[in-house]
């Protein structure tokens, strides 16, 4: 029986470095296998909510949006290709319209006519009708009176409202209270238009006492009783209301 008799003692130093640059070659594969192993993991079990968040995070960084990934809204021709549907015009836009591109745009309106007939002239003083009004006074305290006038004749014409146009007196009985020729002040001048379908009214205050004449001083306060207020325009006839002082 033969046997291999193997040498014995140091082996020669390069058979020494051979094993250990073998040793370290394998030890760098292990390295790298567990490394590429453990990122790969890391990649595949990312959150898909957390890549698209990512994904429009450098979509607001870059200023562009994110690309759109449904194409149900997009027609597409018998190639497969889709194609742009432009919107149709609007009606600012069609050639027939151009109401504001006729330099009209921005200015104002015409303002609306007044329907009701406009005066043609000054009113004559006996084609206008008066009513009057007046409520009932305390003593020394006046009282407030309304004067409507309207138009018999004219569908609508200018009235002048002035001392010398306007009477007016206050009276009980024979006794004569109150006049507008003595107060002519008390009569406020006004430019009224008086017309047909409607009555034009004209205030007019009395402060309760007697007139003296050119009211250069205060007068008597009237006394309790029954009153007459009395008015007519110059050229027309009178017309008169009864109110009371108590």
């Amino acid at each position: 029986m033969s046997s291999v008799v193997r040498p014995s003692g140091p082996l020669p130093p390069n058979v020494y470095w051979a094993r250990r640059l073998a040793l370290l070659v394998v030890l760098g594969l292990v390295v790298a296998l567990v490394w590429w192993f453990l990122v790969r993991t890391d990649g595949d079990g990312a959150d898909p909510q957390t890549n698209a968040g990512a994904t429009s995070a450098a979509s607001m960084e870059t200023g562009s949006a994110p690309p759109e990934t449904s194409t149900d809204s997009v027609p597409h021709d018998k190639a497969g290709e889709s194609r742009r549907i432009d919107p149709p015009p609007s009606r600012e836009s069609k050639p027939g319209n151009r109401k504001e591109d006729d330099g009209r745009q921005g200015r104002p309106g015409k303002p609306e006519r007044d329907p009701r007939p406009q005066p043609t002239g000054e009113c004559e003083a006996a084609e206008v009708g008066v009513e009057v009004e007046v409520d009932d006074a305390q003593p020394g305290k006046g009282t407030s009176a309304q004067l409507r006038f309207v138009s018999e004749v004219e569908p609508a014409c200018t009235l002048a409202i002035t001392a010398d146009s306007l009477a007016l007196r206050v009276v009980s009985g024979s006794d004569t209270v109150w006049t507008s020729q003595e107060c002519p002040d008390s009569v406020l001048a006004e430019q009224l238009v008086v017309r047909q379908d409607r009555a034009k009214a004209y205030t007019f205050n009395w402060d309760g006492k007697r007139s003296v004449l050119s009211c250069q001083g205060p007068g008597e306060i009237a006394r309790a009783g029954g009153y007459w207020l009395e008015a007519a325009l110059v050229g027309a006839g009178v017309e008169r209301a009864y109110f009371e002082v108590a």
